[in-house]
């Protein structure tokens, strides 16, 4: 379903991931999925929390990295967007 850690996020902001479930989720519901898949993601990694929005910020890195959870074309289909976030 989904693989993707922590670092990856951080080494590859931009870049948006795409995932499919069988049951029909909202976009809270599928940013909840996608936090929970994330390896290595722990609570003190998690900056600011918002619904559909969650701010990341990690030790290693210098920079936090905003998440924005939207569909992708249906329930069934979800997309993660990365950026920079910017105070």
């Amino acid at each position: 379903m989904l693989n993707v850690s922590i670092t990856d996020v951080f080494e590859n902001v931009g870049m948006s991931y795409h995932f499919e479930t069988k049951e029909s989720y909202d976009n809270i519901e599928s940013m909840e999925i996608f936090i929970s898949k994330c390896s290595e993601l722990e609570g003190r990694n998690i900056f600011i929390e918002d619904g559909t929005l969650i701010v990341l910020e990690h030790t290693d890195y210098d920079y936090k990295v905003r998440l924005d959870s939207g569909g992708d074309g249906d329930f069934f289909h979800h997309r993660i967007d990365t950026d920079y976030y910017v105070d």
